[in-house]
C-alpha cells in the first residue's frame, strides 16, 4: 500500500512538472552490490558540472529532477570502486537508471565524521585518517589503541592518545580527544577516559581519526581531535567470522631486566591469548542482527600486570517494510574485566619491568544500551534520535564504585540539492558517579565520594558546495556544564572550513576549530594514595578548582589523489598546523603542601604548530598488489607560560625552525623548560604491505624522538637509573615490525606478526617501559 501511494506521489509530481514551463525528467534507480545484490545506504551522486546530486536511502533508492539534456552521473561508496554513468533524458518522460557497485581494489573513501554525513575524503575541511577493516585483518590487534598508535602524528602513552602534540600525560586522567562508537560519546564518567578493549573490533566497518578540534559538533574532549568507531550493519548474505590468536613476549634485551626464565611454567610466562567471534544475518526481512565476542587472557610482560576479560556485544535494527521511512535499533555490550594496577617501575637499571609496589588486582563491569530512532519525513528531512546509558563497576572492596553516564541527542539534517547541507541538534548528558578515587580518606564512615554533574549544548553546522570545486563548512556550539554548584557556560565556539579544488585530483583546504574541554572528575578531585618511593607516600591530589580549557587549531593543506588508470591510487596530504590553549590542564608530579604526588594544573598558555606529510592508498605492481599508510610529523610543543617571550609570533617560529634543524640537547634545560611535558618532535609511521599468490608481506616502521620535557621530580633521583635510561635514549625510538600471512582459501587464513624485532628496551613516559620483542599469531575463519 505505502509503495503504491509513493508511485502515485512520483507519479503526479511528473504530471506537474511536465505541464510547466520548464519541464523536467524524474530520474529514479536503485543503487545495489553488483555481486551480493544488497542495496547501498549513503551512496552519493553527484550531476559533473553541477551542484545537483543526492544520496540514496535505506533500500538504495534515489531520485532526481533533470532538466532536458546529457549528463554525466558521478557515484561513489567507500570500499568501492567509483562509477562514471552518461545519461541523456529529455526533459519530460520519467527515466530509471539502476546502478550496480563493484567492490574493487581500489576505490573512493568516504568518510561521515567531520559533517554526520558521507563525503568523500578529498572533499573534506580537515584531516581525516581512515583505518580499514583489511588492516585490522592483517595484523595480530587485540585491542583498538593498538590499532590507533598506527596512525601518522598519533603517539599513545600507556593508554593515552595524543594527536600532533595536542595532548601529554596525564596517568589515565582525563582526554582531550573526543571518542565515538558509531558516533555516539563513549568517555567514562568517572575519570572521562577511553576504555580501548570495550570496543567491538571484530565488528569494526571503518575507524576515522579526525586531527584538530571538533569540538563544534562533538562538544567537550574533543579539543585535540576525534576517534570514530563505525560499526558493520548485517547484510542479505549471512556472515560469521571467527578468530584465534595467541602471542607470547620475549626476554628483554638487557639481561638485568630479565624477570622470569623459560623453564618456568606455561601458565606464568608473559603471553596472551584470545578469540574474536563477529555474525551479520537479517533474521527477517525486517529484522537484523550483529553480534560479536571476545574473551583475552594475559601475562603481562610487566610482573604482575596481567589481564581477563570477556567481552559480548549485539546491535538489533528493525524496519517494518522495505520502504520504510524509519528505522528503530538497540546497540549493546557488556564486560567483565579484571586487570592489576601498575604506575611505577621499581627502578630503571634492574627492574624496569618490575612494579615498585605490588598494585590490587581491579575488577569491573562495563555495560552500555544505546537505542536510537531514526526517520525520514515527507520533505526528505532526516530526524535521529540517538540515547546511551553507559556504566563501567569497578568491583573493588565492600563498596563497589560506580559511574554512571546518561547521553540523549536529536540531531535535525536536510540536504538540498543545491549543495546546501544543515546539521543542527541538541545534546543532553548526565554523570552519576559514586567513587572510592574521590574519599577524603578519612576513618569510617563509606570510603566513596558521591558527584553528580549535568551537560547541555545545542550546535547547528552548514555545509555549501559551490559548483564542482569549492565546498565551505561554517558550525557553531554552545555549551553548559555543572557539577553539583559548580555551573560554567562556554562561550559559543564556531568552526570554519573551506576545500577548493585546483586541479582534477588536486585539493586545497583550510580550517579553523574553537574548541574546549571541562576537567574531568578524576583531575579535580581524586584522592587517592598510590605507592610508597623510596621513602616517600606518593599519592593524586584533588585540585577543585580547576578551570576549563579553552582553545583553537587551525590547518591549511593539500591533498593530492594519485591515479592511474584502475590499478593505483594514492591520497599524499601536506599539511600546516598552528594550536593554542588558554588555561591548558597538565598533570603534573611534585611536592606540594599535602605531600609527593600528582596534581591537575591550570597552565596560562601553550601553544602547539608543526606541519605533517602523510600518505596512503593501494595499487599494483605489474601483478602484485600493494598497500602503503604512513607519515612524517613535526611538532613543536611550547608552554608560554614558561618563557612569555615565545608568545611574540616571529620569535616562536624561529625556535620552532632552529629546534627541527638543529635539534635540543639533552642538557639544554633553558629550551627544555620551554617545552610542554610528555611530547615528541618528530614522529614516523610507514607502513608496507604486498601479496603474492596466497602469500601476504609487511613492514612497519615507528619512529618517535626523545621526549625531553618530563616532570622536574623525576629527575631527582626517586626512581633509580632513571636519567642514565634517559640519557641512553636521547636520540629517540625506532621500532620494526615484520607479518606474514597466509591465505588456505577464501574462507581461511593465518597471520604472523613480530612486533619490535630488535628487542629494543624504551619507553614513552617515564618509568614505564613498552613491550620488548613479541611473537604473535592469528588464524581466521569465515563462514
Amino acid at each position: 500500500m505505502i509503495k503504491n501511494l509513493q508511485n502515485l506521489v512520483f507519479l503526479l509530481a511528473f504530471l506537474f512538472l511536465a505541464a510547466g514551463a520548464n519541464a523536467q525528467t524524474l530520474l529514479t534507480g536503485v543503487a545495489t552490490d553488483a555481486n551480493t545484490k544488497e542495496p547501498l545506504m549513503g551512496l552519493t551522486l553527484q550531476i559533473a558540472g553541477t551542484t545537483l546530486g543526492t544520496t540514496t536511502d535505506f533500500e538504495g533508492r534515489f531520485a532526481l529532477e533533470l532538466a532536458a539534456g546529457k549528463y554525466e552521473i558521478r557515484c561513489s561508496y567507500v570500499g568501492y570502486e567509483a562509477q562514471k554513468i552518461n545519461i541523456e533524458v529529455d526533459g519530460s518522460s520519467p527515466k530509471t537508471l539502476d546502478i550496480a557497485m563493484t567492490d574493487g581494489l581500489i576505490g573512493d573513501v568516504v568518510v561521515v565524521t567531520e559533517g554526520k554525513y558521507e563525503k568523500k575524503l578529498e572533499e573534506s575541511t580537515v584531516s581525516v585518517d581512515v583505518i580499514s577493516p583489511k588492516m585490522l585483518q592483517n595484523n595480530v590487534i587485540t585491542s583498538l589503541d593498538e590499532a590507533v598508535k598506527k596512525v601518522s602524528g598519533v603517539q599513545m602513552m600507556d593508554g593515552q592518545v595524543n594527536i600532533r602534540g595536542g595532548a601529554g600525560y596525564a596517568f589515565g586522567a582525563g582526554s582531550r580527544v573526543g571518542f565515538l562508537v558509531d558516533g555516539q560519546p563513549l568517555l567514562s564518567a568517572e575519570l572521562s577516559d577511553i576504555k580501548w578493549n570495550f570496543v567491538p573490533l571484530e565488528n569494526a566497518e571503518q575507524i576515522e581519526v579526525i586531527k584538530g578540534s571538533a569540538s563544534v559538533l562533538y562538544g567537550s574532549g574533543s579539543l585535540n581531535g576525534v576517534i570514530n568507531v563505525r560499526t558493520a550493519y548485517a547484510t542479505e548474505k549471512p556472515y560469521t567470522s571467527f578468530s584465534l590468536y595467541t602471542g607470547i613476549y620475549d626476554q628483554p634485551k638487557i639481561d638485568s631486566m630479565r624477570w622470569y626464565n623459560f623453564q618456568d611454567a606455561p601458565k606464568k610466562l608473559p603471553q596472551y591469548t584470545g578469540f574474536f567471534v563477529a555474525h551479520r544475518s537479517q533474521i527477517t526481512p525486517q529484522l537484523h542482527i550483529v553480534a560479536g565476542v571476545n574473551g583475552h587472557f594475559s601475562n603481562g610482560f610487566i610482573q604482575g600486570l596481567d589481564e581477563r576479560r570477556l567481552r559480548g556485544n549485539v546491535h538489533l535494527s528493525y524496519r517494518p517494510k522495505k520502504d520504510s521511512k524509519w528505522v528503530a535499533g538497540l546497540r549493546s555490550s557488556a564486560m567483565y574485566h579484571e586487570i592489576f594496577t601498575f604506575f611505577l617501575a621499581r627502578d630503571m637499571e634492574r627492574g624496569a619491568f618490575m612494579p615498585i609496589a605490588t598494585g590490587g588486582r581491579d575488577r569491573y563491569m562495563s555495560i552500555t544500551l544505546d537505542p536510537y530512532f531514526t526517520y525520514y519525513d515527507k520533505f526528505d528531512n532526516k530526524h535521529n534520535i540517538t540515547a546511551r546509558w553507559f556504566l563501567i563497576s569497578k568491583l573493588r572492596g565492600s563498596n563497589p564504585s560506580t559511574g554512571n553516564t546518561y547521553n540523549f541527542e536529536y540531531q535535525f539534517q536536510h540536504r538540498w540539492e543545491n549543495g546546501w547541507t544543515l546539521t543542527a541538534g541538541a545534546m543532553y548528558q548526565q554523570f552519576v558517579v559514586n567513587s572510592i578515587l574521590f574519599d577524603d580518606n578519612q576513618p569510617g564512615g563509606d570510603d566513596r565520594a558521591r558527584f553528580v554533574g549535568y551537560n547541555g549544548a545545542a550546535y547547528a553546522q552548514v555545509d555549501k558546495k559551490i559548483g564542482e570545486r569549492l565546498s565551505f563548512t561554517v558550525g557553531m556550539r554552545s555549551e553548559l556544564f555543572m557539577v553539583d554548584t559548580n555551573r560554567v557556560i562556554t562561550p559559543p565556539v564556531l568552526r570554519f572550513g573551506a576545500n577548493y579544488k585546483i586541479s582534477d585530483e588536486g585539493y586545497l583546504r583550510a580550517s579553523f576549530g574553537q574548541g574546549f574541554r571541562f576537567p574531568s572528575l578524576a583531575e579535580r578531585f581524586i584522592n587517592e594514595p598510590i605507592a610508597e618511593v623510596n621513602g616517600f607516600n606518593l599519592s593524586a591530589f584533588p585540585n577543585p578548582s580547576l578551570r576549563p580549557e579553552l582553545g583553537w587549531s587551525s590547518e591549511i593543506a593539500f591533498r593530492q589523489v594519485v591515479k592511474i588508470k584502475n590499478a593505483y591510487r594514492f591520497y599524499v596530504d601536506a599539511a600546516l598546523f598552528w594550536m593554542e590553549y588558554t588555561d591548558m590542564v597538565e598533570f603534573q608530579l611534585g611536592f606540594y603542601p599535602e605531600g609527593l604526588g600528582f596534581k591537575s594544573i591550570n597552565i596560562a598558555e601553550a601553544r602547539i604548530a608543526g606541519w605533517e606529510i602523510s600518505t596512503f592508498g593501494d595499487g599494483k605492481i605489474g601483478k602484485l598488489p600493494f598497500r602503503v599508510w604512513g607519515g612524517y610529523t613535526y611538532s613543536c610543543p611550547v608552554n608560554l607560560a614558561a618563557d612569555t617571550t615565545m608568545r611574540n609570533v616571529g620569535k616562536f617560529v624561529g625556535f620552532m625552525f632552529d629546534a627541527f634543524a638543529n635539534g635540543i640537547a639533552y642538557d639544554d634545560t633553558d629550551n627544555i623548560n620551554k617545552l610542554l611535558n610528555y611530547r615528541s618532535f618528530h614522529n614516523v609511521r610507514l607502513d608496507v604491505e604486498t601479496e603474492y599468490k596466497k602469500f601476504i608481506f609487511g613492514a612497519v616502521v615507528n619512529y618517535n624522538s626523545f621526549v625531553h620535557g618530563v616532570d622536574p621530580v623525576f629527575e631527582l633521583g626517586i626512581i633509580s637509573g632513571f636519567d642514565e635510561f634517559r640519557e641512553a635514549r636521547k636520540r629517540g625510538d625506532a621500532t620494526f615490525d615484520l607479518r606474514a600471512g597466509f591465505k588456505f582459501n577464501e574462507h581461511s587464513r593465518l597471520n604472523f606478526v613480530v612486533s619490535n624485532v630488535l628487542n629494543r628496551v624504551y619507553a614513552f613516559r617515564p618509568a614505564r617501559v613498552e613491550a620488548p620483542r613479541t611473537f604473535a599469531v592469528k588464524y581466521v575463519h569465515t563462514f
